[in-house]
């Protein structure tokens, strides 16, 4: 079954999904054609739905049939008549079965749904109920949010950041699918608190650090505690994992890793400048202009583009204000004589290098 077919009700389709979301090795692709899905108003109560149901099933222990010798030791006293008697056992019985067909219809649209993710490389499913429900949240341009979790932690996102979360007894598991955020994580050595970021994943028990995606470029800094960075490949089927290739990065320290999940070496942080952003400063020091204009463009109201590698490879040092950034553009080519930056539109601007004519 694919949550595409058009003949598919929504009920079965929301419970392939939760089939799909119970577990903690879901690839980011699966997550993102969730969000798709679920956007629809009809899918978004069909699958909240399945997941009350799935949550309550957990309460309600399913029924088992009385054995020959339970059946034998359950003899009528006679303080009753013989017709209300029956009639009190045909009521259990009829209460067994209703457990048990409620029981059973729920298991079988989950193992039908099941069957459908044959082409989808997942591991076993936790036996755990989620005590909190897998939720996506976004921001959009220029826009902060902050966002708390049932475990006492605590997310501080930026513009235009997505992130997936999944809390349960066991694990802590969130997916980032771009932009950044602050991550403040309540102290917990039972259940590590993991962030994957593209081709790495960041572990953390107790501590606050900051995550910053730049398409496949990945930045963490760390302004308190020791967290573990390692290539999202150690993650095992399950959501744990064996890291003997992470690298450990400790309070006033960064680290970078690329779309393979190769780190690169741990570097001495600028807090106060990585932390910037949470003021609606954008601060940079010898960054491509590439990356500068990537991580602007998540609060720019105009769409920016780098025409040539040429000015994409240039570095860039400053400040940009969150909220003026059409001044920043107004002088980019005085700071910068070999650039050019024009308007083709209201809603685009480009920048490229000058054409020298050569006699």
């Amino acid at each position: 079954m694919s949550e595409r077919d058009p003949g598919v009700a929504a009920d079965e389709t929301a419970a392939y999904w939760l089939v799909v979301l119970k577990n903690p090795d879901v690839p980011p692709t699966m997550l993102r054609r969730w969000e798709k899905w679920i956007a629809a108003a009809a899918n978004r109560k069909a699958f909240d739905e399945a997941q009350e149901l799935w949550e309550l099933m957990d309460e309600v222990p399913v029924p088992s049939w009385p054995s020959d010798a339970q059946v034998e030791a359950d003899t009528y006293d006679g303080s009753i008549s013989v017709a209300a008697y029956g009639e009190q056992q045909r009521e259990q019985r009829v209460r067994r079965r209703r457990w048990w067909t409620a029981s059973m219809s729920l298991a079988a649209v989950i193992g039908i749904a099941a069957i459908g993710l044959a082409f989808v490389r997942l591991g076993p499913a936790s036996s755990e109920s989620s005590t909190d429900r897998l939720t996506v949240f976004e921001t959009e341009t220029g826009q902060h949010e902050k966002v708390a979790l049932i475990d006492g932690s605590e997310i501080q996102m930026g513009a235009r950041t997505a992130v997936t979360t999944n809390v349960t007894r066991r694990d802590r598991f969130v997916v980032m699918d771009r932009g950044e955020a602050l991550f403040r994580v309540r102290h917990d050595p039972k259940r590590p608190f993991r962030v994957l970021a593209g081709a790495g994943v960041i572990t953390a028990v107790g501590t606050e650090f900051n995550v910053r995606r730049l398409n496949d470029l990945v930045v963490v800094t760390v302004s308190e505690g020791t967290v573990e960075v390692a290539p999202a490949s150690a993650l095992n089927a399950r959501g744990g994992g064996d890291f003997p290739h992470g690298k450990r990065v400790s309070s006033g320290q960064y680290i970078t890793y690329d779309g393979e999940g190769r780190l690169d070496d741990v570097r001495k942080a600028d807090l106060d400048m990585t932390m910037a952003w949470r003021k609606r400063l954008l601060q940079y020091r010898s960054e491509p202009l590439s990356r500068v204009v990537q991580d602007i463009n998540r609060y720019s109201k105009q769409s920016i583009t780098i025409a040539d590698a040429a000015a994409g490879d240039i570095l860039y040092s400053g400040t940009v204000f969150e909220r003026d950034i059409d001044a920043w553009l107004a002088v980019l080519d005085r700071a910068f004589p070999q650039l050019q930056v024009t308007h083709p539109d209201p809603d685009h601007v480009v920048i490229r290098t000058r054409i020298t004519n050569v006699l």
